[in-house]
């Protein structure tokens, strides 16, 4: 039997196993290849690349990626910054100030009306009015191109095993926020602009997701006509451990079942602050989402733009909480 086999073997009668290991003599010339202009050839070369199983040839393509996305993503966020610059000029050529204090005055008779669902799409329109709209900027030839060759990388390093936290999706995400941030930076009053810059500076004292839900309430507040709030990290320690009090324990409420933090200011006394509001969330582990959960309930809605002066935001996974002083 084994003599058949082997002579049906030689005759080609048996499928044969045609395909070579890689050479990883070849891996330096398809790592440069992944910064080739041509698509397909980047394409290719990753595909190659990803044959590849030993650990010291994988860690060389991780770092090569890392490096590659940083290169892209300096490029794609000047190109971004560029074509924000130029929506934040044109939307202030256009702002007409008498029209949009008629939205503000009509904001603020709905808003008294319990009325947010009405509210919520007059904002969406001065949002862009006011501000502009940043998803414009993703119409800009240049930026288009320079974000996909960012976008290109983050699926790379997703296709081999690299962590969203770790690799180019999380700095992207950072950057572009960045960008925009900057270029919003320039629209606000000088009264603005002081709170926000001295924000700014507290930014690394919390997580980053935290401050942008800050920025976000902030902006809503500025486009009111009011004050932004002030962060206290105190504030935030004390909204972070509520939520993960009402993650671990199981409970969603503002009265905790745990001794000593039965109230938001019971809460935020034990980290040297003060509360007298607070909002809770759970569902979207996004600042977006958070914000827009609590614009269309009347309460939290109301929280958002009261005559307070300090805030603090704490993240949890799915969970959020506001507290204000």
């Amino acid at each position: 039997m084994m003599r058949f086999l082997a002579i049906l073997a030689a005759l080609g009668a048996l499928p044969q196993d045609d395909s070579d290991p890689p050479d990883p003599k070849l891996v330096p010339d398809y790592l440069q290849k992944l910064a080739d202009e041509d698509r397909a050839t980047r394409k290719w070369a990753f595909e190659e690349l990803s044959l590849f199983r030993e650990p010291a040839i994988r860690e060389r393509l991780k770092k090569s990626l890392a490096s590659l996305g940083a290169t892209h993503l300096k490029k794609a966020s000047a190109e971004r910054a560029r074509a924000v610059r130029a929506l934040s000029q044109a939307a202030r050529k256009e702002f007409k100030p008498a029209p949009f204090a008629a939205k503000q005055k009509e904001l603020e008779t709905l808003l008294k009306a319990g009325n947010t669902a009405r509210m919520e799409p007059i904002v969406r329109e001065m949002w862009k009015e006011f501000y502009f709209d940043p998803a414009m900027a993703g119409l800009d030839v240049d930026v288009a191109l320079t974000k996909y060759r960012v976008t290109e990388v983050i699926a790379w390093q997703k296709a081999i095993g690299v962590p969203e936290k770790e690799g180019l999706a999380a700095l992207a995400a950072d950057a572009w926020a960045d960008v925009e941030e900057q270029a919003l930076f320039l629209l606000f009053q000088p009264r603005d602009q002081k709170i926000m810059m001295a924000n700014m500076e507290l930014r690394e004292k919390i997580r980053i997701e935290e401050y942008r839900q800050i920025w976000q309430t902030n902006l809503y507040r500025i486009l009111l006509g009011k004050a932004p709030l002030k962060i206290n990290p105190n504030l935030c320690e004390a909204a972070r451990d509520h939520s993960k009090d009402m993650l671990e324990l199981k409970f969603f409420a503002h009265e905790s079942p745990v001794p000593g933090k039965r109230t938001p200011n019971d809460r935020a006394q034990r980290f040297k602050a003060s509360a007298s509001g607070e909002n809770i969330f759970m569902g979207d582990a996004s600042p977006d989402g958070a914000f827009w959960a609590w614009f269309k309930s009347l309460g939290h809605h109301q929280n958002m733009v009261r005559e307070y002066a300090e805030i603090g935001v704490g993240h949890h996974e799915k969970y959020w909480t506001q507290m204000f002083g």
